[in-house]
């Protein structure tokens, strides 16, 4: 019987529909301080759905068949190495809702890639919840993206880093159009001082970091 306790543990009696939702539960936990991080610090691709896969075989036909797994993302734009397995994620999860956290700050490094164009658009149908930590050209740019980017998206937290405020004087278009056509959006909130944000511009109030939601 000692020798047989792990094979007659509970959880290889579960359903495999249940085990699933346990995963998608526990994904969606561990996700709350990437999305919803204050500081700029950026965790690597959340390593739980790849360790899922290498605990069994029936865990890892899971992890590759429950799209909401691969569900919530946290990136930081430092070269073209965690490009692959960014792309796989989001091919991982198909056309399910996507917390996606990302910073384009790279220090000294060159990105070789379009940050809004291959990170964040190219998934922007789907996503929910966006939080981002951006240069002032990115931002602009970003604010002038076409008004049905983000159909999804209910949440978005932007902040600007110090040196692109310092390098780009114009921070916000005159017309903001991207957040135009989100309508499930419901917070606003833009961490840029000391830009001087005009609320006129934004289909609803912004609010600073440590308002109250």
């Amino acid at each position: 019987m000692k020798k047989l306790r792990l094979a007659m543990a509970s959880h290889r009696s579960l359903p495999t529909e249940i085990l699933a939702e346990i995963f998608v539960q526990y994904a969606a936990e561990i996700a709350e301080p990437v999305i919803h991080r204050k500081g700029p610090t950026y965790h690597r691709l959340s390593p739980f759905p790849w360790v899922l896969g290498q605990i069994c075989s029936r865990w890892r036909h899971i992890a590759l068949a429950e799209p909401r797994i691969w569900g919530t993302i946290g990136f930081k734009a430092v070269g073209q190495g965690g490009l692959p397995m960014l792309y796989e994620a989001f091919r991982r999860g198909g056309k399910s809702r996507l917390w996606l956290s990302a910073s384009d700050v790279a220090g000294d490094e060159y990105i070789y890639y379009d940050f809004l164009r291959d990170v964040v658009c190219s998934q922007s149908k789907r996503i929910t919840e966006l939080h981002l930590f951006i240069l002032g050209k990115t931002f602009q740019m970003f604010l002038s993206l076409p008004s049905d980017s983000f159909p999804e998206l209910e949440a978005v937290r932007l902040a600007v880093s110090g040196s692109g405020i310092k390098r780009f004087p114009r921070y916000i278009p005159d017309s903001v159009s991207v957040f135009r056509g989100a309508v499930r959006l419901q917070r606003i909130e833009i961490d840029a001082a000391p830009l001087n944000v005009n609320p006129s511009r934004f289909p609803m109030p912004v609010l600073a970091p440590g308002d109250a939601y």
